[in-house]
């Protein structure tokens, strides 16, 4: 026998194709609706509450709005903050945060210890990189 199989046609399939055609159109109906979404991001209800928005307060109750925030080299450089000053802790201490040092929002870690917004701290070593805080005891 000069047995002559059934050979695949040439080219690609019309089942191939329609698949092809049906993913490019959904390709391009996805990317269209991103773009129309990213246009108008802010005017979606629900969809404005997953980003920050720029006007949001930074700056924690009781710390005046105009307080600096300041960091590494700039404390140093400024001499903003100094060994023996004392401040108020403004975000939780765990053992990094925020506290509030001659009217400075200031980048601070405990010597260890968890404290609560609202504790008053002591500063008792300025590096290069950290402030180092420690509560101040009361009583």
């Amino acid at each position: 026998g000069g047995g002559g199989g059934i050979l695949p046609a040439a080219g690609p399939s019309l089942a191939v194709i329609a698949a092809l055609r049906a993913t490019l159109i959904g390709l391009a109906l996805s990317v269209a609706g991103v773009g129309v979404l990213l246009r108008y991001f802010g005017q979606v209800p629900g969809l404005s509450r997953l980003i920050l928005a720029d006007t949001a307060s930074t700056s924690a109750p009781g710390v005046p709005e105009a307080a600096a925030h300041v960091a590494g080299d700039a404390v140093l450089g400024g001499g903003a903050v100094a060994v023996g000053q004392t401040g108020t802790v403004v975000s939780t201490l765990r053992p990094a945060g925020e506290a509030e040092i001659a009217g400075q929002l200031v980048d601070v870690t405990s010597t260890g210890a968890y404290l609560e917004p609202g504790t008053a701290v002591r500063v008792v070593e300025v590096t290069r990189f950290t402030v180092v805080v420690d509560a101040v005891e009361t009583g």
